[in-house]
């Protein structure tokens, strides 16, 4: 009873996973990732029904990489769909990394039909990405100036000025360089991978999944993740829902400044989880979400 179980819904792969009464939806991360069945790790399946789904561009969601009509907005939508598909008044909603952000904005924009909101090492998403990617964090550590300069020397001046832009445009040139955008953004997220900072290297070979992700992750990069300067959300309509906010202080991927004073914002219950990097399944990360889906669930 605990094996995944699709449910078709207007184009996008819907999984269903555990067989308890209380509902909970996972947003996972990204953009361009697709689903993590590890993450039901979070769960318990004899009293969660836990529902995951490929967002659009990703694993089996419509054409891989597609970048039509495939924004924020397209995708909280999805999740209002396929709530009401499968009949759910309201539930528990989950995210990490990018797909906290869907979960902040997703309980911003719907609280009622959220039952607990818990957000995992989210990503805050403001239109400074450039700066705390490639400045902010890269001057922290040597790895992460190596892996800035693997970025951004293959590019002219001026492309460097907007390099997402650039990338993405010389993804859709030619295969060629497609493989290549790639490879130069996998070396860069695999140096902030931590809690250490990691190798930087540029991938010898990279698969059409690697490349489809980077085509959706990049579009989502140039246009600011469709999400407004303040952030994904607003902390205040998050305060009044039954909500845990939990990162690892030396997370790298999503650094946990802008978290916090996204939490302090609105007086947010948030938890830092000591030496803790970026990895959603480290057992004090999973031990931290699963007490609060514990303490949540009612």
């Amino acid at each position: 009873m605990n094996t995944f179980k699709p449910v078709p819904i207007d184009g996008l792969n819907v999984q269903i996973w555990g067989h308890g009464d209380t509902p909970a939806l996972i947003f996972h991360g990204g953009p361009g990732s697709g689903l993590n069945p590890q993450h039901t790790a979070y769960f318990d399946a004899d009293r969660h029904r836990v529902i995951l789904f490929d967002q659009r561009g990703t694993g089996l969601s419509g054409r891989a990489g597609r970048v039509t009509a495939n924004t924020t907005q397209h995708t909280l939508r999805d999740a209002e769909a396929i709530r009401m598909a499968l009949g759910y008044e309201d539930w528990i909603v989950l995210g990490g990394s990018w797909g906290g952000a869907l979960a902040l904005a997703y309980a911003s924009a719907h609280p009622d039909r959220v039952r607990a909101l818990i957000v995992r090492s989210t990503h805050i998403c403001r239109p400074s990405m450039d700066q705390w990617m490639l400045r902010d964090r890269a001057k922290r550590f040597e790895a992460g100036q190596l892996a800035r300069g693997l970025f951004l020397d293959p590019l002219d001046e001026t492309e460097q000025l907007h390099p997402a832009i650039a990338w993405f445009a010389r993804m859709e040139d030619n295969d060629a360089q497609a493989r290549e955008a790639a490879r130069r953004v996998m070396a860069l997220e695999d140096a902030f991978h931590g809690p250490q900072p990691g190798t930087v290297r540029l991938p010898a070979a990279v698969t059409q999944s690697d490349i489809n992700r980077t085509h959706v992750y990049l579009w989502y990069w140039l246009n600011n993740f469709f999400l407004p300067a303040t952030g994904p959300g607003d902390p205040n309509t998050i305060a009044v829902l039954p909500h845990r906010l939990i990162h690892g202080e030396d997370d790298l991927i999503c650094p946990i400044e802008p978290a916090r004073a996204f939490a302090q914002a609105g007086k947010l219950q948030f938890e830092e989880i000591e030496r803790l990097g970026h990895n959603g399944l480290a057992p004090q990360m999973i031990a931290a979400v699963r007490q609060a889906v514990e303490d949540l669930s009612g």
